[in-house]
């Protein structure tokens, strides 16, 4: 299957073959094609796993926002995608400030990958900006710096300091200011 995308003002066209039962995905990107073990976390969170030899993990949270519009969240990053399937009209955004807009409601700072909380760097009620870092997680023995995606204020800690975590786990939480 076929899809046209803009990420955050960008186009995209990727393609997605899913193998029978629970076999690898091969996605293509502009052409280029790769390898992924696909699956759902939750609801929400999708888990990649490249086949690639190094074994990366990526997890994406997805939330629908209306008629193929969706807000992605990665690493602690927020974008805004707009997909069209094959035969559909082409995405398009409006406006650029459209999709580089603050996102109404709540952030979820949610861990990507099994790890131990090395620092908890803001504290409940802390005002923050985006890409301030708000957790570090140590996974795979590398530190992983997730940060805020917009500005906001810190309405829950989730979270301690040489806590385990599981992928998936929401360590903190960052209302809109």
């Amino acid at each position: 299957m076929n899809f046209d995308v803009i990420v955050n003002g960008r186009p995209w066209r990727v393609g997605i073959e899913a193998a029978e039962g629970s076999g690898p995905v091969q996605v293509s990107i502009k052409g280029a094609k790769r390898s992924f073990s696909a699956s759902w976390v939750d609801a929400n969170t999708l888990s990649l796993i490249a086949l690639d030899g190094e074994g990366r993990v990526r997890e994406f949270g997805l939330r629908s926002q209306n008629a193929g519009r969706f807000e992605v969240t990665t690493a602690g990053r927020v974008f805004h995608a707009a997909v069209a399937l094959d035969g559909q009209s082409k995405p398009r955004y409006a406006h650029r400030e459209e999709h580089t807009a603050e996102v109404e409601g709540r952030q979820e700072i949610v861990s990507s990958m099994p790890g131990r909380i090395v620092r908890v760097l803001v504290k409940v009620g802390d005002p923050v900006t985006a890409g301030q870092p708000v957790v570090v997680v140590e996974a795979m023995k590398m530190e992983n710096e997730l940060r805020a995606s917009r500005d906001g204020t810190i309405a829950e800690i989730l979270v301690r300091e040489g806590q385990s975590v599981e992928a998936g786990t929401l360590l903190a939480v960052i209302s809109h200011s």
